[in-house]
């Protein structure tokens, strides 16, 4: 979660790459609920960075 907010692009794709790829796995999904991160990304989403795939990260954790 906190390479998504870092000042390099390209950090920030392969970080966000990586939490949808965790969000595939069901216990995942709900460890990360647990954590929190929920809260943080629609803060990403509503402050416009990296909106689209913040939310397909969401559209994954809305699945738990």
């Amino acid at each position: 979660m906190h390479a998504l907010r870092s000042d390099s692009e390209r950090t920030r794709h392969d970080s966000a790459l990586a939490l949808y790829h965790l969000t595939l796995v069901q216990s995942n999904r709900v460890k990360l609920v647990k954590l929190g991160v929920v809260p943080t990304l629609l803060s990403m989403v509503m402050t416009g960075t990296m909106a689209s795939r913040v939310l397909l990260i969401l559209c994954n954790l809305a699945m738990s």
